[in-house]
């Protein structure tokens, strides 16, 4: 059972707002790309991402968690920019 199940049987949980911690990037542009063709949909999807500063967690890593399938492409990468792709 996966957790989401799990706490959807437990029902609701309260939040309160000093639970929330600001997070460690923002998501500062988001541009999609839609192909759409006779049984085929292409969507290319760009994330311009910034590391919040102000943040505690902004030290380690952007992790992303979107499945398997998505390596880093070869031919686009600098000190500030990575480009991924998915493979399916």
């Amino acid at each position: 059972m996966s957790a989401a199940t799990k706490e959807k049987e437990a029902g609701p949980v309260e939040i309160f707002r000093k639970d929330y911690m600001q997070p460690a990037n923002f998501v500062k542009e988001v541009r999609m790309d839609f192909g759409i063709e006779e049984g085929k949909t292409t969507v290319k999807t760009e994330l311009l991402v910034e590391k919040n500063s102000n943040s505690k967690h902004s030290k380690g890593d952007l992790v992303l968690d979107g499945g398997k399938g998505w390596r880093e492409a070869q031919t686009e990468r600098s000190d500030d920019c990575m480009l991924l792709q998915h493979n399916k």
